[in-house]
């Protein structure tokens, strides 16, 4: 009965610690996803189509990328209509992301008419971007992070680079 009781204490410390030690940028940045979202839905009155598996395709991303590449989160909006210009875009998204949050690069190609808008933010040596892409009726919002060195060392030396993961052998 007493290694029950150590067990369970065991966990709950655990449990708390996870906790305690995640990630509090990503969390952020998930918020922000969230609230830019929420502000297109209202805004023009959208319905965000949900993305099966993201979760996992996350995870893959950052086991191949070896943590360069992670907290994907997409937001696909079919059919927006001609109410949403990209000048209508590049409102909402100033309006909903906060001052962490940076304009990074737009490209609006005239002969198609597709437009991109990218924003970024930096907090603790990891870069988020916020990418909007509206096109043929169609708006993608994508939300990732990248760990610069990580990153470079995965671009360098893909193979390698999984190899000489922390925790590998």
């Amino acid at each position: 009965m007493r290694r029950v009781g150590a067990a369970w204490a065991f966990l709950l410390a655990l449990g708390v610690l996870s906790i305690a030690w995640a990630p509090v940028p990503a969390f952020a940045a998930g918020r922000q996803f969230e609230g830019v979202v929420s502000g297109l839905e209202s805004r023009f009155g959208l319905r965000a189509t949900h993305i099966p598996m993201m979760g996992f395709a996350s995870f893959c991303a950052n086991i191949f990328t070896a943590g360069g590449v992670g907290n994907m989160r997409i937001a696909q909006f079919d059919h927006v209509g001609p109410a949403v210009t990209p000048e209508a875009l590049t409102a909402t998204l100033r309006g909903r992301l906060n001052s962490s949050w940076h304009l990074f690069v737009t490209d609006h190609q005239r002969d198609t008419g597709e437009y991109t808008i990218v924003y970024q933010r930096v907090a603790h040596r990891v870069l988020f971007l916020m990418i909007a892409d509206l096109e043929n009726g169609e708006l993608s919002l994508v939300q990732l992070r990248l760990n610069e060195k990580r990153m470079v060392a995965w671009v360098e030396n893909p193979q390698g680079s999984l190899k000489n993961r922390p925790g590998s052998k």
